[in-house]
């Protein structure tokens, strides 16, 4: 079931940190305004809820992100239900990996893998002025990940093009990079809005468009063809109980992680779905595939995060339908 009709929205993109706003230990949603998609506390948003009562709304204007903690990274684990709570959730993950907790689907499953290996190597860092998400190569000169990414911030319309997609990044190596010449975006996308409801979710993807072919180096995955029918058919035969993610998340920085053998739980009408793979700030765009008889197809891509109440929360990605006949045309015209 989908939030009050509409799903208050934090995307996983790097974003800019505003913790002068966010006194240790006050994090909550007891504002009365508390999700319902607009940030309500002062200096970052309308000002008419106190500092840290509004915090799944101010999530979404890039209040928080990975280790952003001020006691991150010193060996204990500081966010709340698992640690000392001095920190909010999602602001301590190194110190708390591995652990249960409402910020991922149970345990922190994810594992660091080799990125120069295939499948591993397709997938890359791309860069933007403010940070970076997650993307795949899904032709030599083709990237697939999500259109929320090219905004300067997700309460504007205001366009930042990205500069340069490195393949198989690993820390200082990598395996190919290329620079950007452009993004291709579903025209209806409407970052303002997309921060402000649910009825453009299913159109938050894009592609970039390199100018060098290094996906016949690195590799490149194929995009899934299912129709929304086929997926439903998948779902209830169990055939996504097992897929994988794998994406650059904000606490491992240029290190790429995986989640293998998670599960997609939900699907909805508008192409989007629930998921149980752990992803956090830095994994938008990120893809979740499958191995086939002929390599690697994705399913879908990383989009969102969504409250489900105080204590849980459900993450979101776009299914391939939405995006497989603009992949189809995208390859032909760079044949």
């Amino acid at each position: 079931m989908r939030v009050g009709g509409t799903r208050a929205i934090v995307a996983a993109g790097a974003l800019a940190l505003h913790l002068a706003a966010w006194p240790a230990a006050a994090q909550d949603n007891s504002c009365r305004y508390a999700v319902d998609g607009a940030c309500d506390e002062p200096d970052i948003g309308t000002g008419v809820c106190a500092a840290g009562t509004d915090s799944w709304d101010c999530r979404r204007e890039g209040v928080l992100s990975a280790d952003a903690c001020h006691f991150a990274r010193d060996g204990t684990c500081d966010e709340p239900s698992i640690g000392t709570a001095a920190c909010p959730r999602r602001t301590d993950t190194t110190d708390c990996g591995g652990r249960w907790s409402p910020a991922f689907s149970g345990r922190d499953d994810r594992v660091f893998v080799d990125s120069t290996r295939a499948p591993w190597s397709s997938i890359g860092w791309i860069e933007t002025a403010s940070g970076h998400c997650s993307g795949v190569l899904v032709g030599p000169r083709l990237v697939l990940t999500a259109a929320h990414c090219f905004f300067k911030d997700d309460a504007s319309n205001e366009r930042e093009a990205a500069s340069v997609f490195i393949a198989g990044r690993d820390g200082p190596n990598e395996v190919a990079r290329s620079a950007v010449v452009r993004e291709i975006l579903p025209p209806r996308f409407d970052n303002r809005r997309h921060a402000q409801t649910s009825a453009l979710d299913g159109e938050d993807w894009a592609f970039v468009v390199l100018e060098e072919p290094i996906g016949d180096v690195a590799g490149f995955m194929r995009v899934d063809p299912a129709t929304r029918e086929e997926m439903d058919a998948r779902l209830a035969a169990g055939l996504l109980a097992a897929v994988t993610q794998a994406g650059y998340s904000g606490d491992h920085a240029t290190k790429l992680t995986a989640h293998e053998g998670c599960a997609v739980t939900e699907l909805f009408d508008d192409g989007t779905f629930f998921h149980e793979c752990d992803t956090i700030d830095g994994d938008s765009g990120s893809p979740f595939f499958v191995a086939d008889a002929e390599g690697f197809v994705v399913l879908g891509v990383m989009s969102a995060i969504y409250p489900k109440s105080d204590d849980d929360e459900l993450e979101m990605g776009v299914l391939s339908e939405r995006f497989y006949k603009a992949w189809l045309r995208l390859s032909e015209e760079l044949r």
